[in-house]
C-alpha cells in the first residue's frame, strides 16, 4: 500500500499515530495525527494562545474572490474565535473545492467537508480503534477492522461487511445515507461535522441568507461566484469540460467559452451508443 499512496493526491488518514505509508504527519488534538501524502496540500492557522486551530486539506478556494488559499485557514480560525464551530462552519460556506476542514476549539475537535463532500470522509463507528480516512477501505485498515480489504488482499470478514445492503448495488454506487460497505465504517454527509471526541456526526444548520426575489439578481450573483471559482481553479489545474446531453454540461460549456482560454472538451461513448445517441449528437 505504501507504493499506492506515494504519489496519490487528496489522500489522508487521521489516526492515533504517524503512519509509515504517508510521507507527511501533522499532530492534532485528541492525541491524533493527520497523515497525508506528499502530493496532498495542507494549510493551517493557529492563534497565539493555541486554543483555536484550523487545518485545511485539499483544494479550497474563496467563491467570493476576496481570500487567497493561504488566507482561508486564518479567516476560519478567527471566525471560530468569535463563535466556535457554528461560526467557523458558517464562514466556510463561502469556500469551494474538494477539501476537508479540521477545527480545534474549546468545545472540542471537529472535521467537515466541502459542500458535496467530494473529498471522502470515512470514519470508524463502534470500533475500539478510531480512524478517519479518504476511503472506506483505508478507514477499515487503520481502524483495525478484521479482514479489511487492504489487509494482505484478504476479503473482509463476513461479520464486518454489510452484505445485505451491498449485494445488489452496482460497483461504485453510493449507499443510502451514511452507510458504507463495512458495518463499522460510516461516511460523513454534507452539512454534518464529525466530533472527534465521540466519533459521532452532528448535523449543522445552514446559515441564514437574505432572500433574493429577482431572478436576474440570482443569475448575476451565481455568475459572479462561478467566475471566481473558475478563475481560482484555473490557477492550479488544467481545466477540462465533459459534454453529455444534459443541461448541466451545456451550461459548463457555455460558461467556459465565456471565460475564454484553451480548454479541452470531451464526451463519453458507452457500449450501445450510436451516432444518433443524444450525448454524441449534442456534443
Amino acid at each position: 500500500m505504501h507504493n499506492i499512496l506515494k504519489n496519490a493526491v487528496f489522500s489522508y488518514a487521521v489516526t492515533e499515530k504517524a503512519e509509515a505509508e504517508f510521507a507527511q504527519h501533522l499532530p492534532l488534538a485528541e492525541n491524533l495525527v493527520l497523515n497525508y501524502t506528499e502530493a496532498t496540500e495542507v494549510k493551517w492557522a493557529e492563534n497565539d494562545s493555541k486554543t483555536h486551530r484550523v487545518v485545511v486539506l485539499g483544494l479550497c478556494v474563496d467563491a467570493h474572490g476576496e481570500l487567497t488559499r493561504e488566507q482561508i485557514p486564518d479567516f476560519l480560525m478567527k471566525s471560530s474565535e468569535q463563535g466556535g464551530l457554528s461560526q467557523a462552519w458558517t464562514a466556510a460556506n463561502r469556500c469551494a473545492g474538494k477539501f476537508l476542514i479540521y477545527l480545534q476549539c474549546p468545545a472540542g475537535s471537529f472535521i467537515w467537508g466541502d459542500a458535496t463532500c467530494a473529498l471522502g470522509i470515512y470514519y470508524t463507528h463502534s470500533s475500539a480503534v478510531p480512524a478517519v480516512a479518504v476511503s472506506e477501505n483505508l478507514a477499515a485498515y487503520y481502524g483495525k477492522i478484521t479482514g479489511n480489504k487492504l489487509n494482505d488482499g484478504k476479503i473482509a470478514a463476513e461479520q464486518e461487511l454489510d452484505i445485505e445492503i451491498t449485494k445488489n448495488a452496482p460497483l461504485g454506487q453510493p449507499l443510502p445515507a451514511d452507510r458504507s460497505s463495512y458495518k463499522r465504517v460510516r461516511i460523513l454527509l454534507p452539512n454534518h461535522a464529525l466530533d472527534l471526541s465521540t466519533y459521532r456526526a452532528r448535523r449543522l444548520s445552514l446559515p441564514a441568507v437574505k432572500p433574493v426575489a429577482d431572478i436576474e439578481d440570482i443569475a448575476a450573483i451565481s455568475e459572479r461566484l462561478i467566475a471566481n471559482i473558475y478563475r481560482e481553479y484555473a490557477k492550479y489545474y488544467q481545466l477540462t469540460c465533459p459534454l453529455t446531453a444534459g443541461y448541466d454540461s451545456r451550461m459548463n460549456f457555455a460558461f467556459a467559452q465565456k471565460m475564454g482560454g484553451d480548454i479541452p472538451y470531451y464526451t463519453f461513448k458507452h457500449p450501445g451508443f450510436s451516432e444518433h445517441t443524444p450525448d454524441l449528437q449534442i456534443a
